[in-house]
């Protein structure tokens, strides 16, 4: 019995010095996001979708509504319907605008993905024009220190613009 009672003293201590310790840093974690803008968007602006409304209220089941949202898209855009995946992409990038893959995928799906498929020369060029406009205008601006944005624009500027595989 004393063995236990020194394990339980010994555990509440730890749980004491970690609790302290989340206090202390607190601070610091919070001043560390004001800093680097790494906060979801919190309110919704007139004009966008319901589902920026929707997104935000739900507080922290947020994820699993964005993880919904992804899959949505991606079968919208199976189903051919490019014009409605588009506009759910823009939801996601609304409700995650700090997460660079977001903005990576999107604008690879429509220079990539979309334009393949598309009949005409002119058609396909638009949606690789909208990929380039998403990062550089979009993308970029809300997360101007990610590496991996800027090297997708790169890509989409050697491969589909200069032709280079």
């Amino acid at each position: 019995m004393h063995r236990d009672t020194l394990i339980q003293l010994a555990a509440a201590a730890v749980m004491v010095v970690c609790l302290g310790a989340s206090v202390l840093l607190t601070g610091e974690v919070a001043a560390s996001v004001g800093r680097h803008k790494l906060v979801y968007a919190d309110s919704a602006e007139q004009g966008d979708p319901p589902q920026v409304a929707a997104g935000i209220a739900m507080g922290a089941f947020r994820g699993i509504f964005v993880n919904y949202l992804w899959m949505r898209a991606n079968n919208l855009k199976e189903e051919g319907k490019y014009y409605e995946a588009i506009d759910l992409a823009k939801t996601i990038t609304r409700l995650q605008p700090r997460f660079p893959k977001v903005w990576a995928f999107h604008a690879w799906n429509l220079a990539y993905n979309i334009s393949v498929v598309t009949q005409t020369p002119q058609e396909r060029w638009t949606w690789v024009q909208s990929g380039i406009r998403l990062l550089r205008e979009q993308g970029i601006p809300a997360n101007d220190n990610d590496l991996l944005l800027h090297k997708e624009l790169a890509w989409i500027y050697l491969h589909k613009i200069q032709g280079y595989m």
